[in-house]
This record gives structure tokens, sequence and C-alpha cells, in this order.
């Protein structure tokens, strides 16, 4: 169980205690393990049972026109067997922790009844028990009068409509915005602390009355935040309040959460793993990252000076350049002076602004614009914001062109973007062609040489991290990690393939952690049983920095689990080149 859900649980049973509770916002990936056909899916099928002759530029043009020539009692019949369907094993567990007071006030998108029944399967009355409330239904003011009533408790806000209803909003129109009375409800709702569960955050009109402040946002979606709901998690500081992943699966996550529940209180630190495996530090592992405190003070005070609004951090590869960004930099500057992006650059640099999400960022129309020319606008912007803000371009290396035929290196056209309001931090390997671009640079340019951490350094480091985890772990295998990676420090003692970077080190104690091995013998025996393949995956294949390139979070950690099981070479191999074709290609 990941130490988030037994917080979250926690911050669960705490706001119950206190009478401040969370709303839970529930979207269609709530009833997938129902059964429940995919929203897509829905649309493409519909519109090719009953919509053959409607023609429009997309799915969604043609199956809005579609529902809109409907009536009500097709509609309803048409989506019958779509929706009604026995509830999920998750289900039964939310309607456990709404009986026993968790949530009271639930918000839904969805039109089907799986809630309901799962309320009613544990005994509860509707009605009597809790209340369902079908906005369109009923009058704006008494949907607004109904949702304030002190009883009964439980509320099930059915914000777009129901199976058993008239009402069922899904065209543009509908769609495009609440009523007045419903939008504020709304606001008021999402002010509070707030689940939002399995929903892709994709209509406009919840994202015209979701509040901008307020309580904190937790986002449980096994696809990561929607990019229209991460501004309003910046705005209220919930951005590590995320979970993603096999465990944000609706029935596996419900289940865990009630499983903490059900016991005494679980102190999150202690199922945490501590270490990284393929993977870099980020924020919100920002308090078990240790060894650098000094790079990151020396980065951090580069990026407030603002002397030059172009800083180069270089280091050897696997040496941590990216876990200091994510897990130190970022963590070191003040949230409410400095708005961080994060891009990994692909390609060149205009395909890595245009394809980087940035344009998110941006108020007003980006769609004819240049990378550099929506960087600009964002660098104009800033004020309005209130903020400075710090890009950083990691891989930069990648984009540095060596051919000579680009009218100008990626650092002559960041520098042609004058903005008191952007510092722009590349971070690349020191191979030639970026040694020779910061040559060329160097007058106009800030450049940080990151070194790498000592061998007794990487020894003291461990061996703090295994403590603060409550784990007591003997000094000869401390002494034999050491050896291990000063081995890999004296390049004259081992070429590139085989030497132990801080990455081995890291997935090697991953794997001690995780495993509970406790002598020097089983430790020698792991690192003969796996080295061989880890090796292959972080120095040959660059499985760390393959799998961050992978645009979906729950598609990188489905990665890293089939690569932390698998451990036979040929078949990692396999898998990078399954990826590289399928996933890779098409983003």
């Amino acid at each position: 169980m990941i130490p988030k859900i037994v917080s979250l649980a926690n911050l669960l049973r705490l706001a119950k205690n206190s009478g401040q509770k969370y709303v839970l916002m529930l979207g269609a990936g709530a009833s997938l393990s129902s059964g429940v056909t995919p929203t897509g899916k829905i649309m493409q099928e519909m519109v090719d049972t009953y919509g053959a002759g409607i023609e429009g530029r997309d799915l969604s043009e043609r199956f809005n026109k579609l529902w809109e020539g409907l009536s009500d009692q097709q509609r309803n019949d048409s989506l019958k067997g779509y929706l009604d369907h026995i509830p999920s094993p998750g289900y039964a567990e939310l309607a456990a922790l709404i009986r026993d007071g968790y949530f009271d006030q639930i918000v839904t998108f969805n039109y089907d009844r799986l809630l309901q029944k799962a309320l009613v399967a544990i005994g509860l009355r509707e009605d009597e028990d809790f209340k369902v409330i079908v906005c369109g239904d009923l009058k704006e003011d008494i949907v607004v009068s109904t949702m304030e009533m002190p009883t009964p408790r439980i509320k099930i806000l059915k914000v777009h409509g129901s199976l058993t209803s008239p009402t069922k909003l899904w065209s543009y129109e509908e769609m495009l915005v609440y009523p007045d009375p419903i939008q504020n409800l709304m606001t008021k709702l999402t002010r509070q602390p707030i689940y939002v569960c399995g929903y892709g955050f994709e209509d406009l009109c919840v994202a015209r009355c979701f509040s901008t402040e307020g309580g904190p946002i937790y986002c449980i979606n096994p696809s990561g935040v929607p990019s229209m709901l991460r501004p309003f998690l910046v705005r209220r500081n919930s951005e590590s309040l995320t979970i993603d992943g096999p465990d944000a699966y609706f029935d596996k996550f419900f289940t865990q959460t009630n499983q903490c529940l059900r016991g005494p209180v679980i102190p999150s630190h202690a199922c945490a793993n501590p270490f990284k495996y393929l993977e870099s530090y980020d924020l919100d592992s920002k308090a078990v990252f240790w060894g650098r405190e000094g790079d990151i003070a020396e980065l951090t005070n580069r990026v407030k000076q603002r002397k030059k609004s172009l800083i180069y951090l270089l280091g050897k590869p696997k040496s941590g350049k990216t876990s200091l960004v994510r897990a130190g930099l970022f963590a070191s500057l003040n949230e409410n002076e400095y708005q961080p992006i994060y891009i990994r650059c692909r390609g060149n640099l205009e395909q890595t602004l245009i394809s980087s999400g940035l344009k998110k960022w941006v108020p007003g129309e980006t769609k004819d614009l240049t990378g550099v020319e929506v960087l600009s606008k964002l660098a104009a912007n800033a004020p309005a914001m209130n903020m400075h803000i710090l890009l950083v371009l990691d891989q930069f290396e990648r984009i540095v062109d060596d051919s000579g035929t680009a009218p100008a290196s990626p650092g002559e056209t960041l520098l042609k973007i004058e903005s008191p309001n952007l510092t722009i931090v590349c971070v690349s390997t020191d191979d030639r062609n970026t040694l020779m671009e910061v040559v060329k640079l160097r007058e106009s340019v800030d450049v940080m040489v990151l070194p790498e951490i000592q061998p007794s350094d990487v020894g003291q480091i461990i061996t703090k991290i295994f403590t603060n985890s409550d784990c007591t772990v003997i000094p000869e295998i401390i002494q034999y990690l050491v050896e291990q990676y000063r081995r890999g420090t004296n390049r004259d003692q081992s070429g590139d393939q085989g030497r132990p970077t801080l990455a081995h080190i890291q997935a090697i104690c991953y794997l001690l952690f995780e495993r509970n091995l406790t002598d020097l013998s089983s430790l020698q025996n792991l690192i003969q049983d796996c080295y061989s393949a880890l090796d292959l995956a972080i120095t040959k294949y660059d499985i760390i920095n393959f799998i961050e390139d992978v645009g979906e979070s729950e598609e990188r950690n489905l990665l890293r689990n089939i690569i932390r099981v698998v451990s036979h070479p040929e078949c990692n191999q396999k898998i990078v080149n399954f990826v590289r074709e399928h996933v890779a290609a098409a983003r």
C-alpha cells in the first residue's frame, strides 16, 4: 500500500472527527470496473447505430448533432444497455465509507445508478438515509435548498442527469455553462476539501464554476492529473496531492482506503520505500533527497539572483541532475513567487516547446504561435500572474545540433527572449556539443557543473535514509555498496558499461529495502542475480530516461513495474523495442 493512500486515509479520519469532511466528485472512470462502457465508445457506437447519415468534422461533432435530435425517451432507451450494471467491489467499499460518515456530499457526473445500488445493498434507504438530487429534474432553487437541508445526511448531486430521469446533459450547448444557482452551488461545493476521482475534467461548465480558492484537492486518476484540472491544483497548493497509476484504479483505491480506516492509524512512512527504482526524485520525495544540500543552495541562489536569464546545469550521465532540479530546486523556491515548468526535450527546440503542453500556461489564442512565441507570451504574462517563470529544459543535449545547418543554436534562440520575468535552466550531460555551445555563449549565460557525489558521502546518505525509514542495515552492507560506487567513479578501472552509478546504487538499495535483506550474503546474491540486467537497463537501454519520456503516468508506472519484475536482459530489450514502436511513436 502506497504511503499517499495511508496518509489520505488518516486525513479522512481526521476530517470526520473534526466535522470538516471532504466532498467527493465522481467521473466516468469510477464506473469502468462495473462494466460501464467508456464514454468515447458509447459515442462511437451510438453514432454508428443511429447517426449514419450525420456529418461532422469528428466524432464529437457528429454525436453532438445526434444527441440534440433525440427525444428524452430515445436518450434513455439508447443508454440503458450501457449503464445498467451491477456495482463493482469498489462501490461497495465506497458505500461503506459513506455509511460510516466519511463523506456526506457526493457530486457525480455519471448517469448510472451504481452508487445508489451500492448504498441500498448495505442497508441504506433512499430518501430516508440518502437523497439523490438530479439537476434539471428540479428547479434550480429547489436543488440548492435540498442540498442545504440537514437531513438526510448523505446527498448525491447528479449534475448532468440520471439514467432514470429525463435530464441527461451531453451536447455542446447543454455543457457550456450551468444556470447561475447551480454554478454558485458548484463553486461552494468545490471550495471545500475535495476528492476528484475518475473524472477527466474536460467539461467547460465544470471548469467555469470550480473554485480557484479553498481547501486541498486530491486527484485520484490512473492516467494522472487532467490538464484542465492542473491549474486549480497549482492555485490551491495541491500539486503533490495526486494518486495515479495502478493504485488509483477505483476498486483498488477505495478498497485500500477502507482497509486503512478499519484498523488503527498507520504511520504513512512505515510502508514507504525511500529509494528510487529506475526513476528520479521528485517534489513529493524531497524529504528523503539528501546529499546535495550545497548544490541545491548554489543553483537556487543563481536562479534567485537572476543575473543571467539562461543557466546551464551540466553533469555526468546518471549523476542526479534531474533529481536536483525537481526535488531540490523546485522545493527551495517560494511557490508564491515562482512558477516552475518542467519540460523534457525531444526533437528540436521548436518541437520541444510546442509538444510540451506549454500553451496551457498562456492565456488567449495560441493556435498559430510558434513555440518560441508561446514562451515569449508566457514571459510577458508573468507580471499578471505575479510570478517569475522558471522553465527547466531537461535532456537539453538532445536538441543541441552538431550539424552546423541550424541558423541559430537552441541557446542563442532562447537568449533572444529578453524578459526579466523568465529564467531558463538547461539541464544537460557534459557532452561535446553542449560544451561547445556553452563556450560559444559563455559571456551571456551562467554555467553550473554538478560534481559527482563522493563515495564516502554516498555511504552516509544511504545510512541516513535507512535509519530515517526505521530500517536497520549492517555496516558491512554500506561498505560493500560504497566500494561498488567507488569502482564506478574510477573510470580508469571500468568503462561506462558495467560501471555502477548513483542510479545503480539507488536501484540496489530499493531492492534491499523492498525485500528486507539484512545480511551481506543476501546483498551479494542479489547483485549476482540481477546486476547484469539492471546495468543494461540503466546504461545501455537508458530505461530511466526512456520511461520518463512516456507521456502518461499510468504507462510510466506500468513499465517500471514490468521491468522491476523482469530481470532477463533480452526480455527488457524486447519491452523497450515494443514500447518505442507502439507508445513513443504515437506521442
